[in-house]
């Protein structure tokens, strides 16, 4: 019986090992060796987000690093309620891939990937590829049928003269030649042979599987018991196929008997099949530009250097690497929200106990990149009287466990895609860290699944929660205010 795994984007091998140990699925060497074979598979730590099967049906599922440890451990010791929860989510994102390398392959056919033997991807097929073939010839052809020929004085079929002529003697009246035995031939389509069997429940296995990336189809089953393809091993099932193929003309023959060798042995024309990314920060960014983003004028400029001219006036020059926000929304005449998609997550087993350090958040850099395209838009807007700003991260949400841990309070996801969990200001000059720098940065934690769905089902959100956002950059610059005021004072 194949194997599931569960394992963790930017875990390293032994923090994988220490995670499924004492597990009926636990990450072995063995299994570590075979994934280190897998180009971009590791970094320092996972850097593959999606699932992977392999040659021996084992499958991985391989979580984003917001999935919290306990539900990876207790998957990995078979609790059913946390597996159908990761697969249920991993599904997921792979229909968010999916769309994404459909609407913009230019930008995400390198993201959405099989990193292994991908120079050769020509020479193979995978599953996805593989039942959505299945499923269309099946639409447009029926089911795989044996033909059966019959020859013989039965009263139905297409008359045989030739066979008549040789095999019966006439009866001749008036110059008239008669033959009373009639033999005719009769074509017979019999679906109930073992390759018609094995056609038909490959058929429903593809619909199944399709139907786990919500690709359901109307689709009227064949009228016959699919066999269980366990009961047969899988050598007797390509015998099977392989002795139609010898008797295959037509192309439609062909091509349908050479998938069903391929469903049914995938060492030969089928690879490990390898469906996600090792660029899931991209995937995150290109998500929440969909469902936070409505304008596209997202250009800061290119830099220019200005040198001094004596004689005439000064010479401009323009460089290259022009930077460019992330997301922008845009309320006409009334707000201008930017956006910064951080697939940022607090590291639990480095965050203090004492809640005075969290590793794993934007930067100085990330924050003053996110001031400094908020001034050029204030300079861009400013004639427009009464508007207003927002700036924010958006991170995936914090899981209960680090928010208990950190003394942070718990949040109600229920039916909700955001939180708005605080803001973020850069260091100033204050020893005593009391004084706050007047650009604060929000920070918006993101319910993924939520987040995906909205983009599969191409609902963004609207400008109602735009102009909450704005509120609550307003409240923190006069928090902010408030706050340095009352330290001047002092």
């Amino acid at each position: 019986m194949s194997k599931v795994y569960f394992i963790k984007e930017r875990k390293t091998p032994d923090e994988l090992k220490k995670i499924t140990q004492n597990t009926e699925c636990a990450v072995t060497n063995a299994l570590l060796e075979e994934l280190y074979k897998v180009p971009g598979f590791f970094k320092k730590g996972v850097a593959f987000v999606g699932k992977y099967t392999l040659k021996n049906h084992d499958v991985i599922y391989s979580c984003p690093k917001y999935m919290d440890d306990d539900i990876i451990k207790n998957a990995a010791q078979g609790a059913e309620e946390e597996r159908k929860e990761i697969k249920k989510h991993i599904e997921l994102i792979l229909n968010v891939l999916l769309k994404l390398e459909k609407e913009d392959s230019d930008n995400f056919g390198e993201c959405v990937f099989s990193p292994s033997e991908r120079e050769k991807k020509k020479y193979f097929i995978d599953q996805l590829s593989l039942s959505e073939f299945i499923l269309k010839d099946y639409l447009n052809h029926g089911l795989y049928y044996e033909e059966q020929h019959f020859s013989g004085k039965q009263p139905q079929g297409r008359i045989s003269w030739n066979s008549t002529v040789k095999k019966n003697i006439p009866f001749i009246s008036h110059d008239n030649i008669v033959y009373l035995d009639l033999i005719r031939d009769y074509h017979n389509k019999d679906y109930s042979n073992l390759i018609s069997l094995i056609h038909a429940s490959v058929i429903h296995y593809a619909y199944e599987y399709l139907e786990n990336f919500g690709r359901k189809q109307n689709i009227h089953f064949p009228d016959v018991t699919p066999i269980s393809m366990e009961e047969l091993h899988k050598q007797e099932l390509i015998r099977i196929i392989r002795k139609h193929m010898l008797t295959a003309y037509s192309n439609r023959e062909i091509f349908l008997l050479r998938a069903l060798e391929a469903w049914c042995d995938k060492s030969i024309h089928y690879h490990r099949f390898v469906f996600g990314t090792t660029a899931f920060d991209r995937i995150w960014e290109a998500v929440n530009d969909f469902v936070w983003g409505n304008d596209d004028q997202k250009d800061s400029g290119n830099p220019v250097y200005t040198f001094y001219n004596s004689e005439d006036d000064d010479k401009n020059c323009y460089a290259g690497g022009e930077s460019r926000i992330d997301t922008m929304h845009i309320v006409r005449d009334k707000a201008v929200a930017i956006f910064d998609s951080k697939y940022y997550v607090p590291r639990e087993e480095i965050c203090s106990l004492q809640q005075t350090d969290i590793s794993g958040y934007p930067s100085n850099a990330d924050i003053s990149k996110q001031v400094g395209y908020l001034r050029l838009k204030k300079e861009q807007y400013g004639d427009i009287p009464n508007i207003r700003y927002s700036n924010a991260f958006l991170l995936p949400k914090i899981s209960e466990k680090l928010l208990d841990k950190l003394k942070l309070p718990q949040q109600n996801w229920q039916d909700k895609l955001y939180h708005i969990s605080g803001y973020a200001t850069r260091g100033t000059y204050d020893e005593n860290k009391n004084i706050r720098d007047t650009s604060p940065v929000l920070m918006i934690h993101v319910d993924p699944e939520s987040l995906y769905k909205n983009f599969l089902h191409n609902d963004p959100i609207g400008d109602t929660e735009i102009e909450e956002i704005v509120i609550a950059y307003n409240d923190a610059e006069k928090s902010i205010a408030d706050n340095n005021n009352k330290c001047y004072k002092k």
